[in-house]
């Protein structure tokens, strides 16, 4: 070999060993950043872990979802092919079903995994500003205010939102993998992309607001300097097809379910008034995040303020064309990032409690962090300010952000802390009375206090079906049927003055039906109980009332037929198959009456009643060794035992 071959190859085993040096020491300093905001974000957010369940939609979420009671193929498909409150997100759902499995219902788990796919799209987030050839820097800005702004706390310390972080998980990883298939050789690129498409299937399943993916990669197209030609447009097809799917699917599935409000309640004029002053409020609640509540309330009214916000907004679309014609991709991205990730939800179209909403800018912020981290960089970078100096500002905002964001986690530490944080901001918000009356009526059991809370409520605020209702219901748990039904009656009678989804007007027709039931008056509980049913055939405790007043009334057919629909939802309550199985013993059906409360005995062995009716149909059947020994575990577990069984199984 010759002299200068040999220089040659050691010149490249030096380059290359400098390489390699350089690749892991910018490694390990990246590492460094990211582990170090991950930890600060953990830190932040670690008195998370302790708080309770929420009556703000945990209930109906988790707690008390009937596809959560047992983990099997039909409680799978239950999951992917129903809606919860008109909201199709399964895979959030999912989730909480395999956390109940294997850890049972605690809010502590939840909380935890919530906090972990926080972090997780902190992560992503980091390794995607990177991949947008953004300093180490500047992508730990964006990171950090991603992972510690107070706006991220509803997302976070709330337990039903763990659709905004599973969504953003995948959602954020979708657009990673996006972004490596633009960088990637060919031979690398088929498998990337279907990566990337599997994720954002992954995404929608866990929220609808994942739609605005296909017009998010659009944006980074352009910021990537793409040519936008066929092969381009084509690859964005299935994007669109999906998003458009999943869109029209929710859209179907909240209509359905009377989440979205009615449009008499403002003009489209109005509405698009209320869409353009919300988004500029997030933009100042991303400055300075004021005033943050889990609710705010709709405007009685559309004030001045809200048409004035359309200056700004037609400013901002000027600006917009401006930029483009001027190819200044990198603020063009970050404001259409920003647009996209909100323009569906700044409830142009209402649906349900979404004014305003915390949780809405979860994603979206990522494009007005991106564009501060950037202004940061071109000022440094052109000798605009000392870093020292900028690096104090951001560390006196962090230190703000790290507070407020403390601050606004103990709002969501249990039911007290969140309502009477939103009475505070909003004493005219009926919702915050009622569930903080429920919280110290059905978890404290304390009525008393329940009782001024409601009252309070109706002195504040409008009075309305659900006050009475819920006093009724407090009657009721007291044992008062007299004053449950008396308030009862006065919640139907302002039906027609309170705008309510079907599923409570069905439980103030329910609770009516359990006092006309517990005060002997069956013709009036059925035409209560035939009516919710009506209303919302999907609630099973309707079936179980039901089926309980044709048992008292001896209407057992009736009453099988009720246990049949509720175990179509729910199949593990041993109440009801003990239930059936009685029925179908008044009836001689023994052999189905053995095969019910057998059932219930093996979900629930400790039952000294479930033992003793079986007992009695094993005696029917004159099957006398069986009986004994049923007769034997009701008196283990403390059922009464009449007297005729014990003198008949001497």
């Amino acid at each position: 070999m010759s002299k200068k071959n040999t220089k040659n190859k050691l010149k490249k085993n030096i380059q290359s060993k400098k390489t390699k040096s350089l690749s892991f020491f910018r490694q390990t300093e990246l590492l460094k950043i990211i582990g170090g905001i991950i930890v600060i974000t953990f830190l932040v957010f670690f008195s998370a872990l302790f708080a309770e369940f929420v009556n703000w939609d945990d209930s109906v979420n988790i707690y008390e979802n009937p596809h959560l009671e047992s983990f099997d193929l039909q409680s799978i498909k239950n999951i992917f092919t129903s809606t919860v409150i008109g909201g199709y997100n399964p895979l959030s759902i999912f989730s909480f079903a395999v956390e109940k499995a294997i850890f049972g219902e605690s809010s502590q788990v939840i909380h935890f995994n919530n906090l972990i796919l926080h972090l997780i799209c902190v992560f992503l987030v980091f390794r995607i500003m990177l991949l947008l050839k953004l300093s180490p820097w500047a992508a730990g800005i964006v990171a950090l205010l991603f992972g510690i702004h107070p706006m991220r706390v509803e997302s976070v310390a709330w337990a039903t939102e763990r659709k905004d972080v599973l969504f953003g998980a995948f959602y954020f990883a979708s657009m990673f993998y996006y972004i490596l298939y633009i960088q990637a050789e060919k031979i690398k690129k088929r498998k990337l992309y279907i990566i990337s498409i599997v994720l954002f299937i992954l995404s929608l399943f866990s929220k609808i607001q994942a739609v605005s993916l296909p017009l998010t990669l659009l944006a980074l197209d352009f910021y990537l300097k793409r040519d936008f030609n066929k092969s381009v447009i084509l690859e964005k097809v299935p994007y669109f097809i999906l998003s458009l799917i999943i869109g029209l699917l929710g859209i179907s599935f909240l209509t359905e379910s009377n989440v979205i409000t009615n449009s008499d309640s403002f003009t489209f004029i109005e509405r698009l008034a209320i869409g353009s002053y919300s988004f500029w409020i997030y933009i100042m609640k991303f400055i300075f995040p004021y005033e943050m509540s889990p609710l705010y309330p709709y405007p009685s009214s559309i004030s001045s303020i809200y048409f004035l916000s359309f200056i700004p907004s037609v400013l901002l679309m000027f600006s917009l064309f401006y930029f483009y014609k001027n190819k200044n991709r990198i603020i063009l991205f970050g404001i259409l990032f920003f647009i996209f990730n909100v323009i569906f939800v700044l409830q142009i179209v209402g649906a349900g409690q979404g004014f305003k909403a915390d949780r809405f800018t979860y994603v979206g912020y990522t494009g007005l962090f991106f564009l501060l981290a950037y202004g940061c960089s071109y000022l440094i970078e052109n000798n605009k300010i000392s870093k020292n100096i900028l690096n104090g500002i951001l560390a006196l905002y962090f230190v703000l952000c790290f507070f407020l964001t403390s601050k606004q986690i103990n709002v969501w530490k249990n039911n007290e802390t969140l309502w009477t944080h939103v009475m505070e901001l909003f004493p005219e918000v009926s919702t915050a009375y009622l569930n903080l009356g429920n919280y110290y009526r059905d978890d404290k059991k304390d009525y008393n206090k329940a009782l001024e809370i409601y009252q309070k409520g109706m002195s504040t605020t409008s009075v309305d079906a659900q006050f009475y209702n819920s006093i009724g219901k407090l009657y009721f748990d007291k044992g008062d049927m007299n004053n449950a039904l008396q308030n009862l009656n006065q919640s139907v009678a302002y039906l027609s003055k309170t705008k309510l989804k079907n599923d409570k007007i069905a439980e103030i027709y329910l609770n009516r039906g359990a006092t006309f039931s517990m005060l002997n008056q069956y013709d009036n509980a059925i035409q209560d109980f035939n009516k919710a049913i009506e209303l919302y055939p999907e609630n099973p405790k309707c079936y179980s009332d039901r089926g309980l007043l044709n048992i008292k009334s001896g209407q057992y057919e009736a009453a099988i037929k009720d246990y049949d629909e509720y175990l179509k939802i729910i199949i593990v309550n041993s109440d009801i198959w003990h239930e059936r199985g009685v029925s179908h013993r008044e009836l001689g059906n023994y052999e189905q009456a053995i095969k019910d409360i057998s059932k219930a005995i093996q979900l629930k062995n400790n039952d000294g009643n479930y033992y003793l009716n079986r007992c009695e149909a094993y005696l029917r059947m004159q099957n006398i060794q069986e009986a004994k020994n049923d007769l034997e575990n009701a008196k283990r577990y403390g059922a009464s035992i009449p007297s005729h069984l014990i003198e008949q199984l001497k």
